[in-house]
């Protein structure tokens, strides 16, 4: 099972330490000549798509289940991201946020006013950004990243630079 909060950099190093495991358990097996390798079927087999920026951008009309999910997944490379007051920023933890959302209606990719914390709303829920950077800058928690930015609430991620005005969504050619 992957953590709530886990990234993939986490989850990768889990993993190579489950398989190390297994080969150390499995290998008498295979040297013995009682387990055989099953090739893979060709026909099958899938390439993931290399991500550039553009299509790790989050989309903020997403539940925040999935903008969470999406955030860990890429963390750290190649990085989720989001455009805010003309700034890349690059997020590397998050969490679904504990806020009923009848206290948070506002549109997604909206920055909620907070003391302490980093609040964006999503379609349903909202997200705490626990950890992130401007594009060329060092990691700062959630907390410091919003109080460096002087966020008050009420700014708005856009989808790319300019272009949520159009009502262009990430995913949408790329």
């Amino acid at each position: 099972t992957i953590g709530p909060t886990e990234t993939a950099d986490e989850l990768s190093l889990r993993l190579g330490q489950l398989a190390a495991e297994v080969v150390r358990d499995e290998l008498p097996g295979v040297a013995s000549g009682a387990l055989r390798a099953i090739a893979q079927e060709e026909s099958r087999a899938t390439e993931a798509p290399k991500l550039d920026k553009l299509a790790a951008l989050v989309d903020w009309s997403w539940p925040a289940a999935r903008v969470v999910g999406w955030i860990l997944g890429l963390s750290p490379a190649p990085g989720a991201s989001g455009v805010l007051c003309g700034k890349r920023l690059v997020f590397f933890r998050a969490r679904v946020a504990d806020l009923p959302p009848e206290e948070a209606p506002l549109a997604p990719g909206t920055i909620l006013p907070s003391k302490g914390r980093f609040l964006v709303m999503a379609s349903s829920g909202v997200v705490e950004l626990l950890e992130a950077r401007v594009e060329s800058g060092k990691r700062l928690s959630g907390r410091d990243l919003a109080n460096g930015l002087r966020l008050r609430g009420g700014e708005r991620f856009e989808w790319r630079a300019g272009e949520q005005e159009r009502g262009v969504s990430p995913r949408e050619g790329s």
